[in-house]
């Protein structure tokens, strides 16, 4: 939750995203932008017990906004081994399959997804894992009790018996039932969390990190608690964890990358790595509440590194899998199909020759229709050899 509230600070700048790329255009003539043709995507939106296809986002049905931690919307995403996960919030998880009609499947489990809010799909151990946990300030909804009575924060997918299975709870780290983990982040084999709770009507912050000498998914349920490491940290240390770095201090494959970018531009883009999913943040402003900041998507895949920023202006470079690596492995620019008005695009992930990223219609903190687009990048960029 800590991310998503830095993130409001860029809600203005995504406003102005519908001019981003002809800003590129302007300031580096040079650059052509790949178009993508009609026949070479699909739209597809989320009902509220799967998903649908349709011709255009603005054609999906209305729907209520409600705050994006009880809205249906993709809100992570990750590529292990052959597979490529998606976390749809309230919802599932999507499977993704290019040569199944619909793109993919959803895996549901109402006990899970149904009271909780979930995301931050990480790979362990060649394991989907991701994040967890009730929003009790905007989750009023009094029909899962379950979720109110030690729910875990941790949960494993099974992708050969399509299974989810808890890893871990409060009650795993000595904090009551009641406690939420609002918070998590996963370096270096270390977890950082923040636990939420409510103190005299007063809500109460702690801040842990906690490591296991083996994966947490290798060990035997009944021995994970005792396996934990836990160490309180200060909110400064859990902040200076969570706060962006600088875009110079990001990998060489990044900066390459988004070489074609004017100097002057200012943006911040959420970094993610195949098989592992997890994320760094990097800045390139010196003033974090400049409006004008725009955000990314980047994912560096082993033989390819790509940036979608919300608008859909992206840069590709290298090859996707069992290709030729394009145009000397400098990056190519191409653009996604214009979104409406208070449309953006969000967290992204490519399953052999498609790309799939997310969509969502969002005002402020609340958020409404949303699903997601595959491309065929095989066609957009190869022109099917």
């Amino acid at each position: 939750m800590l991310m998503m509230a830095f993130l409001m600070l860029f809600f203005q700048g995504c406003t102005k995203s519908s001019s981003f790329s002809k800003a590129v255009r302007q300031s580096n003539p040079e650059i052509e932008f790949k178009e993508i043709s009609k026949k070479n995507h699909r739209w597809y939106y989320f009902t509220y017990d799967g998903f649908q296809r349709v011709a255009l986002p603005q054609h999906a049905p209305q729907v209520l906004m409600k705050p994006w931690t009880e809205a249906i919307r993709i809100s992570s995403s990750l590529s292990i081994g052959s597979d490529s996960f998606m976390t749809v919030n309230k919802l599932g998880l999507f499977n993704c399959d290019p040569e199944n009609e619909n793109q993919g499947v959803l895996i549901t489990d109402n006990a899970i997804f149904s009271g909780l809010t979930a995301d931050n799909l990480i790979g362990i151990d060649g394991y989907p894992v991701f994040h967890v946990y009730k929003d009790k300030e905007f989750n009023t909804n009094g029909k899962n009790k379950d979720s109110d009575v030690n729910h875990p924060f941790l949960v494993q997918y099974h992708p050969d018996s399509s299974v989810f299975l808890p890893l871990l709870s409060t009650d795993d780290l000595d904090y009551d039932n009641n406690v939420e983990v609002s918070d998590i982040m996963y370096e270096n084999n270390e977890w950082s969390v923040t636990l939420k709770s409510m103190d005299n009507n007063r809500k109460r912050f702690d801040y842990i990190t906690f490591s296991t000498y083996d994966n947490l998914t290798s060990i035997e349920p009944n021995k994970r608690k005792d396996m934990l490491r836990t160490e309180s940290i200060s909110e400064g240390e859990f902040r200076s964890k969570m706060t962006p770095e600088d875009m110079s201090h990001s990998p060489e494959r990044v900066q390459q990358l988004l070489s074609r970018l004017p100097k002057d531009f200012t943006y911040y883009i959420q970094l993610s790595k195949q098989n592992t999913g997890i994320q760094k943040s990097y800045v390139k402003s010196d003033d974090l509440s400049n409006p004008d900041i725009m955000e990314s998507q980047v994912l560096l895949g082993d033989t390819y590194s790509i940036a979608i920023f919300t608008d859909g202006t992206g840069f590709f470079s290298g090859a996707l899998k069992d290709r030729y690596v394009l145009n000397n492995d400098y990056p190519v620019a191409f653009r996604l199909p214009k979104l409406p008005k208070n449309f953006t695009y969000g967290p992204l992930i490519i399953e052999g020759d498609i790309l799939y990223i997310a969509w969502e219609e969002s005002v402020f903190y609340e958020t409404g229709r949303s699903g997601f687009l595959s491309v065929d990048l095989g066609k957009v960029f190869y022109e099917d050899e």
